[in-house]
């Protein structure tokens, strides 16, 4: 079939990319993974992105007529710093989790102040914002800063840049950066003017269905697509997500992949909480906002727990689908572990860049199993703490309803009886997004002209089931284990970078 439509998520661990017909219908799916060595840095050359993208949408022309597609929408993953120049990024991207704490944004965060600088950008300064990180370039590497032409602020406006040349940024990532106001939709002249170079760098703001221009040539012929490709800059993958929620029905949504986040929507005057973990961004297309609070290990956790089971990878997908309904029959009481899933530190509902995984319980007899069942619940009872950090300080006349149900998106969720125990920990209905996996790109056919508005379909509700008390209680611990080793985590982490 030709594809009318070609979508196209950069994220974390992966492209993943779709074509559709012109109604709407889909007609091949493909994906690219990065190479393994690149996993667990805070940097990456965006040229990665770009190779994967490429094979990605190169898998779907096997399967589908691509060359005569009008529109490529791209989403992705946001806050990752990208300096170009001439075509081409100067030096490897500083990814969205990375910190880079130097005098100067001590200095800057001091003299403006941390509740003025969260009042104007709506989240809380920290050292993986722009600002932080671009007065350490300016301190470490200033001659590459110097060379930028622009800053670009995700991995999808890098595509965009490479296929049209085009620096633009959607409003949902450029409100990421630390640099922007969510209110107003502009970059904050009070932030930006007080940040190196930043009032040349910044790209222009454009709404999430505007057309960056046509792919060129030599890139559609590398494609195997249309020079006409018209190319839409699509959103962040938050917006992404806020996008599939609205056409599912849902006022919540919480999104699985190697990272995580649960997120609702507001108006404009009723943030959320930034000193509780939350992020207020700018809506991609409509003057509200998406309130998010993130997690940066998600699911990643079960590919970090998986890659020590099974490091050679054989017969990977049966050994991980027999874990999977091993621990679906468990009852909670079965399970004697704790599992903190910081293995990257963690953004919500505390900002922690030296917070760390740990296992709490080990015995003699502990196996495989309940190793596996703890990261389910570890990641379990982390979403149940961000939920608390998104109701927090929001105007209860909009607050979302605690017990309204939760869609479940993102390829973690296909992890065999992981939504129940989802349900079950949070205690909320859970509804898992039909095709989860790609549910997000799915919803940006929205973005495209004459494409039927996409609806998102989700399978029944899972529902609470069990007894919560002894959940209940393991919750506590869960909380209090963080409070009680932090101190320990930080000094740990102080040996491993050689005191």
């Amino acid at each position: 079939m030709t594809a009318y439509s070609i979508i196209a998520d950069i994220g974390t661990g992966a492209v993943k990319a779709e074509c559709f017909s012109k109604d709407g219908d889909r007609i091949a799916q493909g994906i690219a993974h990065y190479p393994s060595n690149v996993e667990g840095y805070d940097e990456i050359n965006p040229e990665i992105w770009f190779e994967a993208f490429s094979d990605a949408v190169r898998e779907l022309g096997s399967s589908a007529d691509i060359r005569k597609a009008e529109y490529l929408v791209l989403t992705g993953q946001m806050q990752d710093l990208i300096l170009v120049s001439d075509g081409r990024a100067l030096r490897d991207a500083v990814l969205y989790f990375a910190h880079r704490p130097c005098g100067r944004y001590e200095e800057f965060v001091n003299t403006l102040g941390m509740e003025r600088i969260a009042e104007i950008s709506g989240n809380a300064p920290d050292p993986a914002g722009f600002p932080a990180k671009l007065m350490w370039l300016a301190e470490n590497e200033p001659m590459v800063l110097n060379e930028a032409e622009r800053i670009l602020c995700g991995a999808h406006d890098y595509i965009s840049y490479k296929l049209t040349g085009s620096c633009r940024t959607d409003p949902t990532t450029a409100s990421t950066t630390g640099l922007m106001n969510p209110v107003n939709g502009a970059w904050a002249e009070e932030i930006i003017k007080n940040v190196p170079r930043c009032p040349d760098l910044v790209p222009d703001i454009c709404q999430g269905d505007s057309e960056d221009g046509t792919v060129c040539e030599k890139y559609a012929a590398a494609l195997g697509v249309s020079p006409q490709l018209k190319i839409i800059h699509g959103v962040g993958d938050v917006g992404a997500s806020a996008l599939s929620m609205e056409a599912a029905g849902f006022r919540r949504s919480c999104y699985l992949g190697t990272s995580g986040w649960i997120l609702d929507t507001g108006s404009l005057l009723n943030p959320g909480n930034p000193f509780a973990g939350v992020f207020n961004l700018r809506h991609p297309t409509k003057k509200r906002l998406i309130r998010v609070a993130p997690m940066l290990t998600a699911a990643g956790s079960f590919d970090w727990l998986m890659g020590i089971f099974n490091p050679d990878g054989d017969d990977h997908d049966t050994l991980f689908r027999d874990f999977a309904h091993d621990t679906a029959g468990m009852k909670p009481d079965e399970c004697r572990l704790l599992f903190l899933p910081y293995l990257s530190g963690e953004r919500s509902p505390f900002k922690d860049p030296d917070a760390s995984g740990m296992f709490l319980g080990l015995k003699r007899d502990t196996g495989r199993t309940e190793i596996f069942r703890a990261v389910e619940e570890g990641l379990s009872f982390s979403l149940r703490s961000v939920l608390y950090s998104l109701d927090e300080g929001v105007n209860q006349r909009e607050a979302t309803d605690r017990e309204s149900p939760l869609i479940l998106t993102g390829g973690g969720v296909s992890i065999f009886g992981l939504p129940q125990i989802i349900a079950d920990i949070c205690r909320v209905s859970v509804s898992v997004a039909d095709n989860a996996r790609y549910s997000g790109t799915r919803a940006l056919l929205s973005l495209v002209p004459v494409t039927p508005m996409p609806t998102q379909k989700s399978e029944e509700l899972c529902s609470p089931t069990y007894d919560h008390d002894v959940y209940a209680e393991k919750y506590n611990l869960f909380r209090d284990a963080y409070i009680k080793t932090k101190e320990l985590m930080h000094a740990l982490n102080e040996i491993q970078l050689g005191g």
